[in-house]
This record gives structure tokens, sequence and C-alpha cells, in this order.
């Protein structure tokens, strides 16, 4: 990861270029300004600016909560289920309703944890592997930090482009406007060629008329 930014930061012997600027200026030159070849990211961007916000401890220690508290919810309305079989007071519609909602709620809820639990081992799986690319230590780096320096990293891709664009064809339109600068010259040279040849063929005639 710090050699992406170093990439970005690290500028060359013009104080002015960075390493960066240089590998976009010749993937342009190399592929041509409308290529597309720096586009690759379109796509994934506003996924990686979504992951850049998420932290996967707070999110794993939110799911162990709601885990808790599922299994506390569980545990009291079994308590009232059993009162509702015991207890006489207990044994009317509203509460056997209440019970039967709360049962349902609890499926359901429980069922939707362990997908979140499933997604959430498979998230850690793949930020183990990205950590692993990176050669980071998945212990001590937070994956949010990766995504927020691949977010960095593309921006400046993405400035170098823009940046590379702009001159590239502010070059192009200053030597189309020197190719027409200097056609308009050779016209106006051919007109006035041909102006003194004109003269000079009606001053011949006069003489020779004389």
């Amino acid at each position: 990861l710090a050699s992406l930014l170093k990439a970005v930061k690290k500028k060359g012997v013009d104080k002015k270029t960075t390493i960066l600027d240089h590998v976009v200026h010749t993937m342009l030159k190399q592929n041509g300004l409308d290529s597309g070849v720096l586009c690759f990211w379109d796509k994934n961007k506003s996924i990686v600016r979504d992951a850049s916000r998420l932290n996967l401890r707070d999110i794993k220690s939110s799911l162990d909560d709601i885990r808790l508290r599922l299994n506390s919810a569980e545990r009291t309305v079994s308590c009232e289920r059993e009162d509702f079989d015991t207890l006489p007071g207990y044994k009317n519609e509203n509460s056997r309703q209440f019970i039967v909602k709360c049962g349902e709620f609890l499926i359901s809820a429980k069922a939707s944890l362990k997908h979140a639990m499933e997604a959430m081992e498979r998230t850690k799986v793949s930020c183990t592997s990205l950590c692993d690319y990176f050669a980071e230590d998945p212990m001590i780096c937070e994956t949010a930090n990766i995504f927020q320096t691949l977010l960095t990293f593309t921006n400046q891709i993405e400035l170098s482009k823009d940046t590379w664009t702009r001159k590239e064809r502010a070059a192009l339109k200053n030597i189309n406007t020197k190719r027409k600068g200097g056609h308009l010259l050779n016209s106006k040279l051919n007109m006035e060629q041909s102006k003194a040849t004109l003269l000079e063929s009606i001053a011949n005639r006069r003489r020779t008329t004389r």
C-alpha cells in the first residue's frame, strides 16, 4: 500500500512529474487518448467507495451482539410459552398470538443472521486474500484502509489522465493551427504571385501594342 502512495507522491528530476504521471502518459501515448485503457476502475469505484466506509471489526461486533440478543429473546419466548401452557391466567388469544408471532420472528431473524454471518466469513477470507496481495498483515491492516488507499490512487490516475489528455489535445490543436496558418500563408503567396504574373502580362501586352 505504501508503494502505491509513493508512486503518487514521488516526483522526478523536474520536481513536477510523478512516477504515476509518467506511467499514465506512457499508456496514453501507446494506446491513444480515447482507447479507454485507463477506464478499468469505472464500474468498481462506487463499490470500493462504499467498502472504504465500513469497518469489518465493527460489523462483526454488531453481528455478535445481535446473536446474543436473539438468544436472550429466544429464552424469553420459551419461558412465555411454558407459562402459557402451565399458568391459567396466560391462556387467552392475545397471549397465544403474541407467542406465535414472536416465534415466527425469531425463526426469520435467526435465518437472516446465519446468512449475514456466513457472508461475513466469506468477506473475511476475501479481505485476508486482499491483505496478502498487498503484503499486509491481516491482523493489523484494516481493510477499509486498503480501499481508501485504492480510492486515493485511482483518483490520482484520473487527475493525471485528465492533465495529460488536455496537454496532448492542446499540442495537437497547436500543430493543426500552425498547419492551417501555413496553408493560408501559401495561399496568400500564390495569390500574390498570380497577381504579379497577371500585371506583368498586362504590361507586356501594352508594350507590344505600342
